[in-house]
């Protein structure tokens, strides 16, 4: 089975839970290398879970065998580094938010059109192993055809 080579920028919190969901859920993808501003941080990650590079985030770009980038970095860097991953030649999926203005946002879409660059974005959830169990169980016709759907925010969310 061929990979997908990614690299992750940002090695904060929610790195974990994306590099172990990755890691667990997606055989087509190999994160072969992970960045962090903070260098000795993307080192430890990458000795933490078998990623064969850590490193500053210009290194991370100039792997010519990476073909995504994911972007975990903090919000208000998420334009920057956005530009930076489309600039390299590298497709994108960024956490949310994808950018903090609208302008931004068109701006990053503007970039990858011209460049003819995937760009996505979303919560890491999608690709969390609640969810990953209820695709499998739907796919696998464990529940019959679903004919409705509904869903529930039972607290304020991790923000509150």
């Amino acid at each position: 089975m061929e990979q997908t080579k990614i690299g992750i920028i940002g090695c904060g919190v929610i790195s974990n839970t994306y590099i172990r969901d990755i890691q667990r859920f997606y055989d087509k993808l190999y994160i072969c290398a992970c960045a962090d501003v903070d260098t000795k941080l993307a080192a430890q990650h990458a000795a933490r879970y078998h990623i064969p590079t850590g490193c500053s985030v210009d290194e991370l770009l100039s792997m010519d065998e990476i073909e995504i980038v994911v972007n975990l970095t903090p919000p208000q860097f998420h334009t920057e580094i956005n530009r930076k991953i489309l600039l390299a030649g590298r497709h994108l999926f960024c956490e949310k938010p994808f950018a903090l203005t609208v302008e931004d946002a068109e701006e990053i879409l503007q970039l990858a059109r011209e460049k003819g660059l995937a760009v996505g974005s979303a919560p890491d959830t999608f690709m969390g192993s609640s969810l990953q169990t209820c695709n499998k169980l739907l796919r696998d016709g464990w529940i019959g055809k679903p004919l409705y759907a509904t869903a529930n925010m039972m607290s304020g969310g991790v923000e509150g």
